[in-house]
């Protein structure tokens, strides 16, 4: 019979198995993943703020509108998986790679620059596309007050 749980040193195996590929990845191809991801990302962020502003908006039914924004947003991390895309905060695992030796520390840097920028270059796509879709406007204006509260929220956010 087939094994189908893994223990946690064969997860980390298969991690860094995973990291050395990203390590040795092309620029074109983390640059296309970590574009997507970044959309991908940005697309969930503002669907799973559509879904849910007006049910946060109220008292009321606010827990139920936590509960639709978890929801839709876990749609772009499933997004992510399937299409393979490359995002900066699953990508920080490979210092395991790096802590067994069997990937270069320049390496690992050189992927996280090319993701993290891309990441950001796909995020800021969308939310030019929401700009010029006049999408912001949603709901009496309450979209884009929305995200601008979530956005500033998140943004003074201290280190701790």
């Amino acid at each position: 019979m087939e094994k189908s749980v893994l223990n946690p040193q064969e997860i980390l195996n298969v991690s860094i198995n995973v990291s050395e590929g990203k390590a040795s990845a092309s620029f074109s191809k983390l640059a296309v993943l970590g574009f997507l991801a970044g959309a991908f990302i940005a697309f969930a962020a503002q669907g799973s703020t559509m879904a849910g502003f007006g049910l946060i908006a109220n008292a009321s039914t606010y827990g139920m509108g936590r509960l639709v924004i978890g929801s839709v947003f876990a749609v772009g991390l499933m997004l992510i998986v399937l299409a393979g895309g490359e995002l900066f905060t699953g990508n920080v695992l490979m210092i395991g790679g790096v802590a067994s030796g069997r990937i270069q520390l320049g390496s690992m840097l050189r992927s996280w620059l090319i993701v993290y920028v891309f990441n950001l270059l796909g995020s800021l796509f969308v939310a030019f596309l929401m700009y010029r879709s006049g999408l912001f406007a949603s709901g009496g204006d309450l979209l884009g007050a929305m995200t601008v509260k979530i956005a500033a929220g998140k943004t003074a956010l201290t280190f701790e």
